[in-house]
């Protein structure tokens, strides 16, 4: 599961998910990921609970193609096993139909005994173009939406699941069973089918929130089986008032610029002043 494969995930096709309002969710608490609390449902169940998913799948696909925009806080916590290596990130997302969208992550790091924040990366989706801000190497990698390549790549990680729910298209791409539900949410197992999502995950869970059909949670385990990302989402508001500012790219002074501009999988430096970009300049990316 690729550190920049994930990343990229988050300006993948735009699905939105319920429109009924401004649906404020509280912050998550952490706990274990859903894989460890499930036992197999009896053979009489299994039927019964397959019939549940083709129908929330209906449902949730009408849900998705309601609503306009987004705007979603993220906690997201990385774990690499083999290196008992542990990352926290503080995120958010902004989201505008068809294709705009925004993602900013923020590492957790110890300073002087302190949390804080450090910038870590950041996504813009303009409609045409992926602009991706890689704060530690002080480069940005910019990625045409026009190839199908690209296009394929960029639907990779979380965000399928949350932006443009579309029943056939998940079916034909994962298979998808009902674990479990209770008074408030669903929880979901997914194991994809096709080798993009397998290159980025093996197994993942959704928590999706049974009256606003709003994924509070997703779990992806690597394709290792061991390393594992965890995506709790909050503070969800749907036809949230966004600014169009944020799905603008921008040349940072003195950043590198990797432009794909034929979108063949081998990126090209091209000195910032050559590389195709929309008119707004200069400046640090924004948080929006």
């Amino acid at each position: 599961m690729g550190r920049n494969s994930i990343a990229i995930a988050a300006a993948a096709v735009l699905v939105l998910p319920s429109a009924h309002g401004r649906a404020q969710t509280p912050r998550p608490t952490q706990e274990a990921a859903p894989a460890k609390a499930q036992a197999p449902a009896p053979a009489a169940g299994v039927a019964e609970m397959a019939q549940k998913m083709e129908r929330l799948l209906e449902l949730w696909e009408g849900q998705s193609a309601r609503l306009k925009t987004l705007d979603v806080k993220i906690k997201r916590t990385d774990k690499a096993k083999d290196w008992n290596v542990l990352e926290e990130y503080e995120g958010r997302a902004i989201l505008k139909a068809p294709n705009f969208a925004y993602l900013n992550f923020d590492k957790i790091v110890l300073e002087k005994g302190q949390k804080k924040l450090a910038r870590a990366e950041q996504i813009r989706c303009t409609g045409n173009e992926v602009w991706q801000y890689k704060f530690d190497t002080q480069q940005i990698f910019v990625f045409p939406l026009d190839r199908e390549q690209r296009k394929r790549a960029l639907e990779e990680g979380p965000l399928p699941f949350l932006f443009n729910m579309k029943a056939a298209e998940a079916k034909a791409r994962y298979t998808m069973r009902l674990l479990r539900e209770d008074p408030t949410s669903y929880i979901i197992d997914v194991v994809p089918k096709v080798e993009i999502d397998q290159e980025s995950f093996s197994k993942a869970f959704v928590q999706l929130d049974r009256k606003y059909l709003l994924p509070t949670r997703v779990y992806l385990l690597a394709p290792n089986g061991k390393d594992s990302k965890d995506f709790m989402l909050y503070d969800i508001k749907p036809q949230a008032k966004v600014e169009d500012a944020n799905f603008q790219g921008q040349e940072v002074k003195g950043w590198q610029i990797v432009h794909n501009p034929g979108g063949d999988g081998k990126p090209q430096n091209v000195p910032a002043k050559d590389a195709r970009q929309p008119a707004l300049r200069g400046g640090r990316p924004g948080r929006g």
